[in-house]
């Protein structure tokens, strides 16, 4: 009896069976067992009814999976969280609102006394005008009264005008 003998390719040759592809993660088996099955560890198709708690005539109870109630709570108490954050997030959002809406009023009521100012300066500009034209004014009256004054000063005398 002669073997054929398979042929050998070189190292570099020969096809590549493991491929370098990104690892996939593990999938987890589902526990489907029942108490009962589990506690006598024999194989249970996790059916409303299994087969061997229907041989038994026993009412099939499925198991809790702690590990699922676990996950369920964490992610609940994430969720929870989450929602307190984001309740804690509109609070300051409303009271930041509020707060640019009193800022913005104050602003207003700023921008209206500074109005209020500026026309009350320029009214006084405008009187301190008047009054510096008028004491101007007095003054040039009063130096031409003096030059009258000084023109026509009484010595008893008649001054004559050529």
């Amino acid at each position: 009896m002669a073997q054929e003998a398979r042929r050998l390719l070189p190292a570099k040759e020969a096809p590549r069976r493991l491929e370098l592809s990104p690892a996939k993660p593990r999938m987890r088996r589902r526990n489907v067992a029942c108490r009962h099955c589990r506690k006598l560890h024999v194989k249970c198709v996790g059916s409303p009814c299994c087969n061997a708690c229907n041989k038994l005539g026993i009412r099939c109870e499925p198991h809790p999976d702690r590990r699922r109630k676990e996950r369920l709570h964490d992610v609940e108490a994430k969720l929870n969280d989450a929602e307190a954050k984001r309740r804690d997030a509109e609070a300051k959002l409303h009271d930041a609102e509020a707060k640019r809406r009193d800022a913005e009023a104050k602003l207003r009521d700023a921008e209206a006394k500074l109005r209020d100012a500026e026309a009350k300066l320029h009214d006084a500009e405008a009187k301190l005008r008047d009054a510096e034209a008028k004491v101007h004014d007095a003054e040039a009256k009063r130096r031409d009264a003096e030059l009258l004054y000084e023109i026509y000063k009484p010595t008893g005398q008649m001054m004559s005008v050529i």
